[in-house]
């Protein structure tokens, strides 16, 4: 195989979904034919990265809400991110609506402030749920159940298990670095056929060494900080505001 280069690829950010609800996501647009190429992409190596790709992407996502608006977001051994200070009873009143998908709606800024705040008026405040310790690095459990049931897993799944086992994200640069350092067999494996190794040597060189290399590039928050950074400013949160509100 040979690696392609999409260098025009297109990315956009929504904040909200299409019921209004506040929901951080990105859409990516790749062209089917990528530079230099005479064919089009081959889906199935697409598909193949899929949930790596969508693991590095909240990896990222927390280590970043966390950078720049001062906002601890964790991942939970279930899979579900949590924020720090987020009450559990807005998460009740824009739970997604997964049932209906509803139509398009390009919503401005001040219709969707104005309709958080008439929403914010019911809210039931349930408590926050129990931010989980800090830890450096790859937690291995979340790294193990990860990578468990691939007898022989290749590069894309451990960075998928990387990125799942940092609980407090890492961005995605940093992901490939970790993975590279601790499997430099893998460094240049990518597409669909990449060389396995096997699970029990996964398991045994990654988290350990991950560990401490995420150590070494300063990854890991402090509260003080994390309070230093909302004081500042930044891309701050409304949510202290509609809680008020709702009280």
């Amino acid at each position: 195989e040979v690696a392609s280069s999409w260098d025009d690829a297109v990315s956009f950010t929504h904040g909200v979904n299409r019921h209004g609800e506040p929901h951080l996501h990105d859409h990516l647009i790749l062209p089917a034919v990528a530079r230099a190429e005479t064919s089009i992409n081959d889906a199935r190596s697409l598909f193949a990265h899929a949930l790596t790709a969508d693991a590095v992407y909240r990896a990222s996502l927390r280590s970043l809400v966390q950078s720049y608006a001062g906002y601890r977001v964790w991942r939970s051994p279930s899979g579900r991110e949590g924020v720090e200070g987020m009450d559990e009873g807005w998460l009740a009143l824009w739970g997604g609506h997964w049932s209906e998908r509803g139509s398009k709606v390009l919503w401005r800024r001040d219709e969707i402030r104005e309709r958080w705040r008439d929403q914010a008026r019911s809210v039931e405040l349930f408590g926050e749920m129990r931010s989980p310790a800090l830890r450096d690095g790859v937690d291995p459990h979340p790294y193990r159940a990860s990578l468990y049931g691939d007898r022989w897993p290749t590069r894309r799944d451990i960075v998928r298990a990387v990125a799942d086992g940092v609980r407090d994200g890492i961005r995605g640069d940093d992901v490939a670095a970790v993975v590279d350092r601790s499997f430099p067999e893998l460094r240049h494996d990518r597409g669909l056929r990449e060389r396995p190794i096997s699970l029990y040597e996964a398991w045994e060189r990654g988290p350990i060494q991950s560990r401490v290399l995420v150590r070494e590039s300063g990854l890991s928050r402090d509260s003080s900080s994390r309070a230093e950074m909302r004081e500042r400013g930044g891309v701050a949160l409304e949510r202290d505001e509609l809680q008020r509100e709702s009280r």
